[in-house]
Formats: C-alpha cells, sequence, structure tokens
C-alpha cells in the first residue's frame, strides 16, 4: 500500500510506519517449503466462537467497507455464497453513507430445511457428552470424504439424491438409534 500510495508529490508521505497498529501472519500458514505456503486452515467453517471476532461490512471508518468470506454474514461460512453476501453488505453500506436512493441489494436469511433440526439436535446431544462427531463414529474424517462416498453410492445404485434413500421418517429412526447405542 506504501508504495501505491506514496510519492506520488514530492514529500507525499500518505502512508508512514508510525501508522501501522499491528498485523499477523496467520499461523496456519506454513512457509517453510517457500511459497505457495501451505495452508493448515479448515476450509469452509469458521473456527468456533469467531463470529464475534470477524468484522461487520460496514466499518465505523466512513470510507471503508468490507466485502470477502470473512465478514460477518447470515451465511457463516468461508465461500463464495458468504464473500458474496458481504459484497451486498458492503454495497448497501457505500449506498446508504452516499445517500443514494436505490433499491439495496437482497440479504437473504439463512435457512435450513426443517428436517436437519433432528441432526443438530443430535450433533449437540454428542457434543454435549463429549462424543465424536457423527461422521467420526462412523469412520468419516472429513465431510468432502462423505460427500465422495455419497457421489459413489449413487454413482452405483441410481439414486439421484439423499432424500430418496433417507427421508423424514427413516432420518428419525436413524437419529433414535444413534442416541440409544450411545446412551444419550
Amino acid at each position: 500500500m506504501k508504495a501505491a500510495l506514496n510519492g506520488h508529490a514530492p514529500g507525499d508521505l500518505v502512508i508512514r510506519d508510525a501508522l501501522v497498529h499491528s498485523f499477523h501472519l496467520d499461523a496456519d500458514l506454513d512457509y517453510a517449503a517457500g511459497t505457495p505456503p501451505t495452508n493448515y486452515s479448515r476450509l469452509l467453517i469458521h473456527p468456533p466462537s469467531s463470529w464475534a471476532m470477524r468484522p461487520d461490512a460496514a466499518t465505523q471508518i466512513p470510507n471503508l467497507v468490507l466485502a470477502g468470506d470473512y465478514v460477518r454474514t447470515n451465511t457463516d461460512m468461508a465461500s463464495m455464497e458468504g464473500a458474496c453476501e458481504a459484497a451486498r453488505r458492503a454495497v448497501n453500506a457505500i449506498v446508504q453513507r452516499a445517500g443514494v436512493q436505490a433499491t439495496p441489494a437482497t440479504i437473504w436469511p439463512l435457512t435450513e430445511p426443517t428436517y436437519f433440526e433432528r441432526w443438530n439436535q443430535l450433533d449437540a446431544q454428542l457434543y454435549a457428552a463429549g462424543k465424536a462427531h457423527v461422521f467420526e463414529l462412523l469412520g468419516i474424517r472429513h465431510a468432502g470424504v462423505a460427500a465422495k462416498l455419497l457421489r459413489r453410492f449413487e454413482d452405483v445404485s441410481g439414486i439421484a439424491a439423499l432424500d430418496d434413500l433417507v427421508d423424514k421418517v427413516r432420518a428419525t429412526e436413524i437419529i433414535k438409534s444413534v442416541q440409544t447405542r450411545l446412551g444419550l
């Protein structure tokens, strides 16, 4: 930023080192093998309790808005969808601050299918009991592996969607069975 902003006019110092408040290099980035670094960060899911630390798109600085998957959004995932929502929030802040009469960019609420509720309850029970996530109990260490297994099953079986295999009633039976076996 200094190279881009400073020195365009004699004595023009827009950014000085004394203005640096702090900086942080992500501890999950490993430069031991050179560049690009190895990234040990979890992708998609933000770290637990990070919601309070993530910034809103509209900052307290009048001419600064933020957009990216790290911004606090309803989506709450490090994804293009989260970044897009953050961009919509940033645009709305710019339009509002500029006093422009325009229809704001739509911000959709996060909605989950109602049949996820039982799975969320099971997840909360497992967590409260100090048990592993249901994927780990099934030997699935990563969500990507679960998706890959489901795609393979779909290819072999011809079933086009998971809800064709596990409908709401069957899901309830599976959850009750897991709860009983784990003593929850």
